[in-house]
């Protein structure tokens, strides 16, 4: 439930800070904007002043450009830290500077390169260096229908108005801070509710789908050797083997339905092969080994059930390279079959067969040293071998219920963060 909390705490917090910039962010970029639009009107008139004689002259020679600098030598620059033209190539023709301008800031360029083209009116920029904003435009200039260049005004945002934009800004930051809280203290607890509604939901569908898997593999072990704690087990085995190496998550889920599952593709094995007590000839034994593929077949449709491909797939693999369908050797042998093998063979050995009586577990493990390296994973049966007694002696001491009860405890530990 812990986690429930955490994670809808994180997506509201989240999101509330998604909101709140994106507001914020929006406040400030508007009342820039406001005071931009206040210098294109003034930046236009401006422009309007420009009348056709200076508009000749911007494209004309060296000394009508030298006329064009006095012009604007002697013009009133009306609150603008720089005025100047271009002509239409983009080169600067004439250049004021008003008295006290920062040099810096009036040698800001915008991000675009001149010329425009007579379709682009209007490129604003706007740059802010300690404390200090400036908004700076070009706006392209046309005589008899064709471009002639340009006029770029710069202008500082007085101080003043800044720090009053700014505390705008904050404010309108605060109040949507304020809104988003309060509707995520509200919403919260509706939150938390259906969450806790969806996942039970959900676990009753996932309970039902494990109790399916376990009821269908039990149903087939039953079929083959007259019980169905053969899958209990063996999955049992096989689990504490995984937690004793440290298996990740993720592959016990996989290794526990490839236990329940392993041996699925039996239901299409006739009963006489299937249950005969003596040896099986040649062809019986190949169509005995035809459940794998069946298995596959039977699994493929269902991504639930496709879980288990890995151990159906090569539970009959030995790591010589040896066993079948594939002869895989080695670590191509999926972990988990290699893991289940061992624990497949260890149940076969101490269990009650039509052919054969339970060996005791000092047998058992001896057989299994035997084949170290050549049918099993030596690293692996190592392993097994450090737990297999105790495991035995919890198996033979608590029945089916017992395993029931083991098997039962950890569905939560490897099953419910998937919900």
């Amino acid at each position: 439930m812990k986690s429930i909390h955490l994670a809808t705490a994180r997506r509201l917090l989240l999101g509330w800070l998604c909101v709140s910039l994106l507001i914020g962010g929006a406040s400030y970029w508007f009342g820039l904007r406001q005071m931009g639009l206040q210098l294109i009107e003034q930046a236009r008139g401006e422009g309007e002043k420009v009348t056709p004689a200076v508009l000749a002259r911007i494209n004309g020679s060296a000394a009508q450009r030298a006329e064009l600098q006095n012009l604007l030598a002697s013009h009133a620059m009306e609150g603008f830290l720089m005025l100047a033209l271009y002509d239409r190539e983009g080169h600067l023709v004439a250049r004021k500077l008003a008295p006290g301008a920062n040099p810096v800031l009036a040698e800001l360029r915008l991000r675009g390169r001149l010329p425009l083209g007579r379709n682009r009116e209007f490129q604003s920029d706007y740059s802010e260096r300690g404390g200090q904003g400036v908004i700076r435009i070009v706006m392209p200039l046309a005589a008899g229908g064709r471009l002639a260049g340009h006029i770029e005004a710069i202008r500082e945002v007085p101080p003043e108005r800044l720090a009053l934009l700014k505390q705008h800004t904050r404010q309108s930051l605060l109040l949507v801070l304020l809104v988003v809280t309060f509707t995520t203290l509200l919403l919260y607890p509706f939150i938390i509710s259906l969450d806790r509604k969806l996942r039970a939901h959900a676990r009753q569908i996932m309970l039902g789908d494990l109790e399916l898997m376990e009821v269908l593999g039990s149903a087939i072990a039953r079929r083959d050797t007259d019980t169905g704690q053969h899958n209990y087990r063996v999955t049992f085995y096989a689990l504490r083997l995984a937690e004793h190496i440290g298996l990740s998550t993720p592959r016990i889920r996989e290794l526990m339905a490839g236990a329940f599952l392993h041996d699925i593709g039996k239901i299409g094995i006739p009963d006489a092969i299937l249950h005969k007590s003596g040896p099986l000839s040649e062809d019986e034994y190949s169509r005995m080994k035809e459940h794998v593929s069946l298995g596959l077949e039977i699994t493929s449709p269902s991504s639930w059930l496709g879980l288990a491909r890995d151990v159906i797939a090569a539970h009959h693999e030995c790591f010589d390279g040896s066993g079948y369908p594939e002869g895989l050797a080695g670590e191509a042998i999926p972990l988990t079959a290699r893991i289940f093998a061992i624990a497949d063979v260890f149940d076969a050995l101490t269990s009650q067969r039509p052919y054969k009586p339970p060996f005791s577990v000092e047998r058992s493990l001896a057989i299994l040293k035997e084949q170290s390296g050549s049918h099993f994973d030596p690293v692996l049966l190592a392993a097994f071998l450090e737990i297999a007694p105790r495991l035995h002696a919890q198996v033979s001491g608590g029945g089916r219920d017992a395993l029931e009860r083991a098997l039962s405890e950890a569905i939560p530990r490897y099953w419910d963060f998937v919900l």
